[in-house]
């Protein structure tokens, strides 16, 4: 028996007067898979009443209420779609925490999957100290694309590495009397996510998220006055997220 994606996996080979038979089976139950590999091994001792001459089960198989299943040999890995939802908090060089909202889909083949995410991030509180009726207020909207691999810690817990790449919409926007604006640029980032993921039901899960992202561009927001150009915010060469979340997996 050896870990397969979100469960176990046993092979049994069984060896009858007119042929062997092998079965593969899998559940995240091991406890399922201990049932089911003795249910075989009975059946297979009167082969005349539980197997065909292909070796298939017949009328002696499992009731269809069991969830350990026999697979076939080449069927050696799982595809899953993953929804995923949750929300962010940003941390750059100043004081300023930014919230932010997360969807997604994730496609995983066995422990390596990859997915689109969906980020919306709020910023608001820069305001220079010669000029504090001036207010730097920003949003970034973003498409993120990730590579990750799957490390199974416990039955029900797993690791998630990820390489990560964003490429968006950052809005800036100026709330003075005397020197209202806006602006938008270009983002484009890259870095790396590690998530803790722990299975709560078949088919939800729960997430915890940090990620580390490198800006290209450190792009600079100014106040144009009659002393000169007040710098509100500079883009820090370092975007510290964390986030939680939910998944649907089908």
């Amino acid at each position: 028996m050896t870990p397969h994606g979100q469960g176990y996996e046993l092979v049994l080979k069984l060896t009858t007067d007119d042929d062997v038979i092998r079965r593969r089976l899998r559940d995240p139950d091991c406890s399922v898979l201990a049932d089911g590999a003795a249910l075989l091994i009975a059946l297979a001792a009167r082969p005349s009443s539980s197997t065909d001459a292909s070796g298939e089960l017949g009328e002696g198989s499992p009731p269809a209420g069991k969830r350990a299943r026999p697979v076939r040999d080449n069927q050696n890995r799982d595809w899953q779609v993953r929804l995923i939802a949750g929300a962010w908090v940003r941390r750059g060089a100043s004081v300023v925490v930014s919230p932010g909202v997360q969807a997604g889909a994730e496609l995983w083949h066995g422990d390596i999957g990859g997915g689109l995410q969906f980020d919306y991030l709020r910023a608001s509180g820069w305001r220079p100290p010669t000029h504090p009726s001036a207010e730097l207020r920003t949003e970034l909207w973003s498409i993120a694309a990730t590579g990750c691999y799957r490390q199974r810690i416990l039955k029900r817990l797993s690791v998630q590495p990820c390489a990560v790449i964003e490429v968006g919409r950052l809005i800036a926007k100026v709330r003075s009397i005397r020197w209202p604006g806006d602006t938008e640029l270009g983002w484009l980032a890259g870095g790396g996510i590690l998530k803790a993921r722990m299975q709560l039901e078949a088919r939800i899960g729960i997430f915890v998220t940090g990620a580390l992202l490198v800006p290209r561009t450190r792009h600079r927001f100014f106040i144009r006055t009659t002393s000169g150009d007040v710098q509100l915010h500079r883009i820090a060469p370092l975007s510290l997220r964390a986030g939680i979340g939910l998944d649907y997996s089908f």
